[in-house]
């Protein structure tokens, strides 16, 4: 018997696709994923609604995705340090304006980037490759 699917070009695709999809599926939800993201506090919280309501997205990017004319702020925490995201949060700093912005978000905004920071690194530092004939 003869399937629809893998006799036209369309069938394949979707089929390639219903394969491709069932894969993904079982490696983000298989019970052998030893590393779980950190859970997110309710400052962190608040933070992000912080983030999405001032638009923050619009200029910066999170793991690559997002605007360009900021840095990516994945790391920015550990990279400057807490105080320092906090001074150009409410001081601004050349191109990014200076938010007015209660101190008890300022602190959730600040903890929603630490939360982030804590999630992985970006951009991802690969070892160089090998020299020829150097053992490493």
């Amino acid at each position: 018997m003869r399937s629809v699917l893998t006799e036209s070009p369309t069938g394949r695709v979707i089929l390639v696709f219903v394969v491709y999809l069932a894969i993904g599926v079982l490696v983000f939800v298989s019970p052998g994923r030893t590393k779980s993201e950190p859970e997110p506090s309710h400052s962190a919280i608040r933070g992000s609604i912080v983030w999405r309501r001032e638009n923050c997205l619009s200029c910066h990017a999170i793991y690559g995705l997002g605007g360009h004319s900021g840095p990516d702020i994945v790391n920015i925490v550990s990279l400057y340090g807490d105080a320092y995201v906090r001074h150009v949060v409410t001081n601004g700093m050349i191109a990014m304006p200076a938010f007015e912005l209660p101190e008890h978000e300022v602190d959730d905004l600040a903890a929603y980037l630490q939360h982030l920071d804590s999630t992985g690194v970006y951009p991802i530092r690969k070892k160089a490759p090998p020299v020829f004939g150097e053992i490493r």
